[in-house]
């Protein structure tokens, strides 16, 4: 595991999982620093999913939803895909009332399931 400055990295074959190390999520500053830690790391080691983990985090601001909107869309352009996981419920709470949990985003309650892909049991939804 390699340690960044907000993000643990380790790699489990073709896939990459950052893992933030900072439990509150808030402002510009800290969205460019995430931002910029995590494109510097798919730049450096090509991976072909990136899932990030946020077993760490407890609250997360506007800003860093924009982020994760951003890398979403340029690691889309990449053929990479981005999926989340470890959440808690209270920040999947927030993602799904944004409906962005499963539109946007594939959120996954532990960081295995994302790397298989898993997506837990059938709902009316899926069907």
């Amino acid at each position: 595991m390699t340690q960044n400055r907000v993000f643990n990295v380790e790699k489990r074959g073709d896939a990459i999982i950052a893992e933030i190390v900072e439990s509150q999520l808030q402002g510009e500053t800290m969205a460019e620093f995430l931002r910029l830690e995590l494109l510097q790391i798919v730049e450096t080691e090509s991976p072909q999913m990136v899932v990030v983990s946020f077993r760490n985090v407890k609250i997360v601001s506007t800003s860093i939803v924009s982020f994760l909107l951003f890398v979403n869309k340029r690691f889309s352009g990449m053929g990479i895909p981005l999926k989340l996981g470890a959440m808690s419920d209270s920040l999947r709470h927030i993602f799904q009332t944004l409906r962005l949990d499963g539109s946007v985003f594939k959120i996954y309650s532990t960081v295995d399931e994302a790397l298989a892909g898993h997506k837990g049991p059938v709902t009316y939804e899926d069907v």
